[in-house]
């Protein structure tokens, strides 16, 4: 009965260290994470306030010069954008594009540790 005792007491001690690793490695991709999202959000902030600085500066050019010659060069600029990318799509196999041999969250996790069990 002890030795049943004791040997339940090992597993668990192993299962335990077992979640002890697994959490720490959660932890470690959180912060992770977490510092990914907010060198992202930094950069789309400065992404932002270009982008009104840009449309600024276009509507001021609007109100200045009448604007027909640059809205129809804007225009040129998003068709020429526009035929680049259904070509780009057209050209990949999977018409993913870039996004091809990204795997779900799920999938890496399996992939790299396992099922958990």
């Amino acid at each position: 009965m002890e030795r049943q005792n004791d040997a339940q007491i090992d597993e668990l001690h192993d299962r335990i260290s077992q979640l002890k690793e697994i959490t720490k490695g959660i932890g470690k991709e959180v912060s992770e994470s977490v510092s990914f999202l907010d060198s992202m959000g930094i950069d789309f902030d400065k992404a932002s306030k270009q982008l009104r600085s840009t449309v600024s500066h276009l509507k001021l050019m609007v109100e200045q010069r009448g604007g027909k010659n640059l809205c129809c060069t804007v225009l040129l600029v998003l068709v020429v954008f526009f035929v680049m990318y259904v070509l780009s799509s057209a050209s990949s196999p999977s018409g993913a594009g870039a996004l091809r041999g990204t795997g779900s969250l799920t999938q890496n996790a399996t992939a790299a540790g396992g099922s958990g069990r």
